[in-house]
């Protein structure tokens, strides 16, 4: 998507300023399957100019996995909770 293009560029310009940055995106794995990860990245610099950055990538498969439970449990939570007060009016 070209938004995600326009991000990247952002986000590359204010490392290039000093600026860590984070941010999520999506990569491919070596068997061509995309992966959610969550990038951060630290501006490294030589001499007083900008040298390059470091950055740390954190898979978040599991994390996403455990948010869709969580979901998943609290709407089948609130639909218990309104079959019990249907029930409690009866």
């Amino acid at each position: 998507a070209p938004e995600a293009h326009v991000d990247l560029e952002n986000q590359r310009l204010a490392r290039r300023a000093g600026q860590q940055t984070t941010y999520e995106s999506r990569m491919r794995r070596s068997d061509g399957g995309a992966v959610d990860v969550l990038i951060t990245g630290v501006p490294r610099a030589y001499e007083g100019q900008f040298a390059g950055t470091i950055a740390v990538i954190t898979d978040l498969t599991e994390r996403k996995q455990a948010e869709a439970a969580r979901m998943m449990l609290e709407a089948q939570l609130r639909e218990s909770q309104k079959m019990e007060a249907i029930g409690t009016l009866a």
